[in-house]
């Protein structure tokens, strides 16, 4: 009896999850390469033979297949559900054939290497209509990470669970990709460290780490701490003991952030000895890290091929080492920020001081930026409160994160910078902070264990005022997206089953194609909503959630908005809007709760007009091309992507009138 291979990465079955927030994966980074996308593409998959089969599949079998889309898949695209955007598929096994017409797609998720080519997924289909609780029911997962594993077995309740399969075909590992797309600019970024400074025989201090990594396109800039494993076309690092090779580690992480011109800026890579040696024999590795040193040795293997190990024959340089490419760069950009007085000060601050700055970034900031944390890409930067002055060369940069709308201009922002080097704890420590929803503080406290710590600040300088950024930004078309639900089949009066959810979103240019769910809550010029009773507008209302998905044509395939009444006071009565439609998961859902309370929290509405699960309207598609093809970050990244937490169904129903 086979099952099949588990996921690593995130929820199996993500249909039946609600993706709440980009969460880690904003943190690592999800970010689409700034590249022309190309027409319809088709996908081919090639399957190896199945090694382990039960009647009647036999081992002449394999798994092959294909989907299409719209517009093809964006370069370095981390792992992400692409079922929105996919036109068709169908895959066969030699017994069953698995179609867009006849199939659940609990999982269509793929990552794409520098060309664009698929090189990781995980896809898991299933049978239907869904056969009743018991009846034969036929699946099919294809995962990179291990093997393909089809098969039938007893269906359950869920269209998406998994299920033992008496009757099955597995193959020892996983299958490949092709497409026609062309094969791109290969790129290669160099890296040289830092002269080893303590080292054990056959080191020596004349000999560092060199070595260089190729990639099918360039990376693109503003890209978080990613891992580009998926995208490795090849590399070769070597120590003057050991060299470490595509064909000769195992990868046990590579990970990259690149600055405004695509530079890496940020990196950590740990590269094991393959084929891993027996457990107590020799192993080399290499660790390469941008925030600290190189280490490089042996030592005893472990059972793990990338656990950490002793290594008794080593050698470490003082610092990190330095990338480069023969990228031309592009134009640095400026954004300057001007902050509003302070309304509470206490000397030397006063109420005619204010925050001012900029910074300086290799290239312009991309449009649709959710908040992304851009530390690595700064080139420089200087603050001024009237009293202090915080610049890179005396500054320990907290945190830096930034979100632009849709024509590229920053309008959220978190920045927290501490004086460095770091006085001893207890010492007097500037400190500047600035944030898009709290407004800015500055001033001196006593310096904590860590140099970001949080400290209590006299003398000190603040406002609520929330401040404002310029800078350059792309051309502006702006564009409406409506939204027309369908009609309630639950209400309470004075809803009625002739209300609906209508809406409209405006945003300064066109969405980007191949979005994956994001928070475009920072993009947005204005909306509204109504669901014939209340209309929740920009001007009174709280959101708690504004995340939106498109498909290759840059229309949106699936939302989460959820609206708030803005109220004096938390015990007022509020009214809500809820419009989801996250993989299968889907609802419209307005109404009042008397009680009041969390705006974003879990409530209960009466009166309410309500769909039924699943019910979920569309969207009027942005015009022909869709939006344009633009650095975009998400959840995952999307990566990467991220954060895959609670039903949407459970939130929902604690909405719900009982």
């Amino acid at each position: 009896m086979a099952s099949a291979p588990a996921r690593t990465d995130e929820t199996r079955a993500a249909g039946r999850t609600r993706v709440l927030g980009l969460g880690p994966l904003a943190a690592l980074g999800i970010l689409f390469s700034a590249v022309p996308l190309h027409g319809a593409q088709t996908y081919t998959y090639t399957g190896q033979n199945f090694s382990s089969v039960t009647a009647p599949y036999t081992t002449a079998e394999k798994v092959t297949g294909s989907f299409t889309t719209a517009v093809a898949l964006p370069r370095f695209m981390p792992l992400t559900d692409v079922s929105g955007s996919i036109a068709s598929y169908s895959f066969s096994d030699g017994v069953q054939s698995r179609t867009s017409a006849n199939s659940f797609a609990c999982d269509f998720s793929v990552a794409t290497d520098g060309a664009g080519n698929v090189s990781a997924w995980f896809v898991y289909l299933t049978q239907a209509p869904h056969p009743a609780l018991g009846d034969p029911e036929e699946t099919m997962t294809l995962a990179s990470a291990s093997h393909d594993v089809v098969g039938s077995g007893a269906a359950v309740a869920s269209a998406c669970a998994s299920i033992p399969q008496p009757v099955f075909g597995a193959s020892p590992g996983p299958g490949s990709w092709s497409s026609s797309l062309p094969p791109g600019s290969p790129t290669t970024y160099v890296f040289t460290g830092q002269p080893f400074t303590s080292v054990t025989a056959p080191y020596a201090t004349s000999e560092k780490v060199t070595g260089s990594v190729v990639f099918a396109n360039p990376l693109p800039p503003f890209l978080p701490l990613t891992d580009v494993v998926a995208a490795l076309s090849d590399f070769s690092f070597t120590d003057g003991v050991q060299t470490r090779t595509k064909v000769s580690s195992n990868v046990c992480q590579f990970e990259v952030a690149t600055d405004g011109a695509g530079k890496i800026s940020k990196w950590f890579v740990y590269l094991t000895q393959a084929p891993h040696p027996a457990s107590g024999d020799p192993e080399q590795t290499m660790t390469l890290s941008g925030s600290s040193h190189d280490v490089v040795g042996s030592g005893a293997a472990v059972a793990d091929p990338c656990a950490a190990i002793a290594q008794s024959i080593f050698a470490e340089s003082a610092g990190p080492g330095t990338w480069s490419s023969s990228l031309p760069p592009p134009a640095p950009a400026t954004y300057h920020y001007v902050g509003h007085p302070f309304s509470s000060a206490t000397p030397p601050y006063s109420t005619s001081d204010e925050l001012t700055g900029s910074i300086t970034l290799a290239g312009r900031l991309p449009a649709f930026l959710p908040m992304t944390d851009i530390s690595a890409a700064l080139s420089d930067f200087s603050f001024t409160d009237g009293v202090q002055t915080r610049t890179r060369a005396n500054s320990t940069v907290c945190t830096f994160e930034v979100a632009t709308d849709g024509v590229g201009a920053i309008t959220r922002w978190v920045v927290e910078l501490r004086e460095a080097p770091t006085p001893a704890p207890g010492n007097p420590q500037q400190n500047v902070d600035s944030t898009w929803s709290i407004g800015d503080l500055a001033g001196t406290g006593p310096a904590g264990a860590t140099a970001c710590a949080v400290i209590s600040l006299s003398p000190a300088g603040s406002t609520s005022v929330i401040g404002s950024w310029t800078g350059p930004a792309l051309p502006g078309t702006p564009v409406s997206y409506d939204y027309a639900g369908p009609f309630f089949t639950d209400v309470i009066a004075p809803y009625t089953t002739q209300d609906r959810i209508t809406g409209m979103l405006r945003f300064g240019n066109p969405l980007p194609p191949n979005m994956p769910l994001a928070d475009v809550t920072a993009a947005i010029l204005d909306f509204s909503y109504s669901d014939g009773i209340q209309t929740r507008t920009a001007a009174d209302s709280v959101i708690c959630k504004l995340e939106v998905a498109t498909d290759a044509a840059g229309r949106i395939v699936q939302w989460d908005v959820e609206l708030r009444q803005r109220v004096a006071s938390s015990s007022d009565p509020f009214s809500s809007i809820d419009s989801i439609h996250v993989g299968a998961v889907g609802r419209d859902l307005g109404g009042t709760n008397p009680a009041g309370g969390n705006p974003c929290g879990v409530f209960t509405l009466d009166p309410f007009g309500s769909t039924a699960p699943g019910g979920v309207g569309s969207w009027t598609p942005a015009p022909a091309g869709g939006g344009t093809a633009i650095p975009t970050l998400s959840g995952s990244a999307l990566l990467v992507l991220a954060a895959l937490t609670a039903a949407a169904g459970a939130s929902l129903a604690g909405r719900a009138r009982p």
